[in-house]
C-alpha cells in the first residue's frame, strides 16, 4: 500500500519536535515525509542536513512546495496569527492539514478555516491539540459519558511552568495582543503553553465523544508580574451548556513547576489524570476504590500518525476545527469581559540569572486552589488576589449594544455558524490572484470585543463598571474588584 505523504512548514522552534517525529515514523516506513518548507535554512544547518540525508525535499516557500508536490498532509507548527491563511492555502492545494494550537487568534478566524474546510469536501482540517488524540483521555471520555460515575460536577485542571526572559523573548509575539503585522494572537498561559488543557476540559464535558463543550459564563481572574499586554498567570472558570464547571489554573510566574493535572468529580467517584513524576490516570468509585488505572504517555505520536490513518480512513476520530474552536471561544470571550490585574512591584521577585519573576504565595496557592476546586480568590488571602465577576452570554443582547456604539461586532455563541459561505466567498474573491492558485494572506477582519487593557503599574484596584454592559465607553462589560487592601 502507497504511503501517506506528510510535509512541514517550519523546522525551527516548535517545527523541530515535529522533525523529531515525522523522521522517526518516515524511518520506520509508517509514512513518507516528502517536504519541508525552511525559510531560513542557515539558521538550522544541522536539521536540514538530517532531512537532506533523509531525502526530504526543502523548498523555500510553500506555494512552491504545493506545487512541486503531490501531498496527503501539511504540518503546519506555525506562529498563531499565520494558521489561517496557511489552512486556507493548503486546501486550495487540495492538501489535508494538521494545523498547530490554538486554532487561531481569532473566532473571526476559526470561521473563515471552517468554511474553508466545508468548501473542500474531499479533505480535512485537525488541529494540534495532542491530548484530544491520548488513548487514555479518550478512554476516560467513554467512563465518564458511560455514566458509571453519575453526573459529572467539575472538571479542575492545573499546570504551573515557570517561564523566564527567553520565553518571552523568544519571538515578537510573546504576551502580546496582536502580531507586528495587527493579527490577533492574544498570546497567554491559557492560550499558548497551558491551551491543552483548557481544552481538554471542554472536550472532556462534551455531550457525545466527539464534541466538545459550550461554554455560557465565565469568571477569571488575571494576574501580570511582567511588563507584557496579556497576563503570565490566570484562573478561570467556564460554566458549559450541559452543567460542567471546568476551572482552569496556569502560573508562569513561579519557582518550581507543577506538571499538568485534571481531576474530574462527579457524583459517585473522581477520575484523576497527571503528568510528570507522577505521571498516570485512575478512576476511582465514592469509597475510592480503583476502578481503572493506567499510565500517561507522550500523546503527539498518536497525533501524528492519527493524521496519517485519516487519509486512508475518513472515520478516525481527530481533533476538529469544530472542537479547536471551543477553546477559541472561550478566549475570546475573556479577553471581551475580564481586565488582567497588574501586580505590585512589592509582590514580585526577579531571579537575577534568567530573569524569572515569582509571586508571594501564587505557587501555593494554585495548588491549594486545585485541590479544594476553588478560585484562587476564594480560598486565599492574599493582598494581591482580586474577586472576579460571573458574565454569562444570556446578557448579549446588552453586549451587542454596547458593542455597535463603540463601532465593533461582537460574536458570540450562535453566530459561529452563520455566514460561512459568505466569508469563505469573500476570502477567495479578496484573495485570488489570476491564473493560478492564490498564495493566502489574511488578516482578521473581526477583533475581539475587548482585550485586556493595559493598566498604570502599581494598580490592582477595579473601577466600577456596569455588569449589564450600559457604560459603552469602557473597554468591558464586566467589572473585577479588590475586596483587600494593598
Amino acid at each position: 500500500m502507497q504511503k501517506v505523504k506528510m510535509a512541514l512548514i517550519g523546522a525551527g522552534g516548535y517545527g523541530s519536535m515535529y522533525v523529531h517525529m515525522l523522521c522517526a515514523f518516515h524511518e520506520a516506513g509508517q509514512l513518507e515525509f516528502a517536504a519541508a518548507v525552511v525559510r531560513r535554512p542557515e539558521k538550522i544547518p544541522d536539521t536540514v542536513e538530517r532531512l537532506r540525508k533523509l531525502g526530504v525535499r526543502i523548498y523555500p516557500d510553500s506555494r512552491t512546495m504545493y506545487e512541486g508536490e503531490a501531498l496527503d498532509v501539511v504540518c503546519i507548527p506555525t506562529a498563531i496569527e499565520s494558521h489561517e491563511a496557511m489552512t486556507l492555502e493548503a486546501l486550495e492545494y487540495g492538501v489535508n492539514v494538521l494545523v498547530e494550537k490554538p486554532v487561531a487568534g481569532s473566532m473571526r478566524a476559526v470561521e473563515v478555516m471552517k468554511a474553508a474546510e466545508k468548501s473542500h469536501p474531499d479533505n480535512f482540517v485537525m488541529v494540534g491539540y495532542q491530548h484530544v488524540a491520548a488513548r487514555e483521555l479518550q478512554r476516560i471520555k467513554q467512563i465518564v459519558l458511560s455514566g458509571r460515575l453519575g453526573k459529572v460536577m467539575q472538571i479542575t485542571t492545573c499546570g504551573i511552568w515557570p517561564r523566564a526572559d527567553v520565553y518571552y523573548g523568544r519571538n515578537d509575539w510573546a504576551g502580546k495582543l496582536k502580531s507586528k503585522n495587527g493579527d490577533w494572537v492574544l498570546d497567554s498561559p491559557v492560550n499558548n503553553a497551558f491551551a491543552h488543557y483548557l481544552n481538554i476540559g471542554l472536550f472532556l464535558a462534551g455531550r457525545s465523544f466527539g464534541q466538545s463543550a459550550d461554554a455560557v459564563a465565565m469568571e477569571a481572574e488575571l494576574y501580570r508580574a511582567r511588563a507584557i499586554e496579556t497576563f503570565d498567570s490566570c484562573a478561570v472558570r467556564v460554566e458549559t451548556a450541559v452543567g460542567v464547571k471546568i476551572l482552569a489554573l496556569f502560573c508562569h510566574t513561579a519557582e518550581k513547576s507543577f506538571e499538568p493535572s485534571i481531576r474530574i468529580d462527579c457524583e459517585r467517584g473522581t477520575v484523576r489524570w497527571a503528568q510528570g513524576p507522577e505521571s498516570g490516570w485512575e478512576v476511582c468509585d465514592a469509597a475510592g476504590k480503583v476502578l481503572e488505572e493506567g499510565v500517561v504517555v507522550d500523546s503527539r505520536a498518536d497525533m501524528l500518525l492519527d493524521a496519517a490513518g485519516k487519509v486512508v480512513d475518513r472515520a478516525r476520530f481527530v481533533c476538529t476545527l469544530d472542537i479547536g474552536a471551543k477553546q477559541t471561544f472561550c478566549i475570546e470571550k475573556l479577553h471581551r469581559h475580564f481586565e488582567s490585574t497588574r501586580l505590585d512591584a512589592s509582590y514580585v521577585h526577579r531571579r537575577e540569572s534568567d530573569g524569572q519573576l515569582t509571586v508571594d504565595g501564587m505557587e501555593a496557592l494554585w495548588k491549594k486552589s486545585f485541590d479544594e476546586g476553588k478560585m484562587p480568590a476564594e480560598c486565599g488571602d492574599e493582598k494581591w488576589l482580586a474577586r472576579s465577576e460571573r458574565v454569562e452570554w444570556a446578557s448579549l443582547g446588552a453586549e451587542r449594544l454596547c458593542a455597535a456604539r463603540r463601532g465593533l461586532t461582537p460574536r458570540g455563541p450562535g453566530a459561529e455558524s452563520k455566514g460561512r459561505t459568505a466569508l469563505w466567498r469573500s476570502a477567495r474573491q479578496s484573495l485570488a490572484v489570476a491564473g493560478r492558485r492564490p498564495q493566502l494572506k489574511m488578516r482578521n477582519a473581526v477583533p475581539p470585543l475587548s482585550p485586556v487593557r493595559a493598566r498604570p503599574p502599581g494598580r490592582s484596584d477595579r473601577s466600577p463598571r456596569d455588569v449589564m454592559g450600559l457604560d459603552c465607553s469602557a473597554p468591558t462589560h464586566a467589572r473585577r474588584r479588590s475586596d483587600r487592601a494593598q
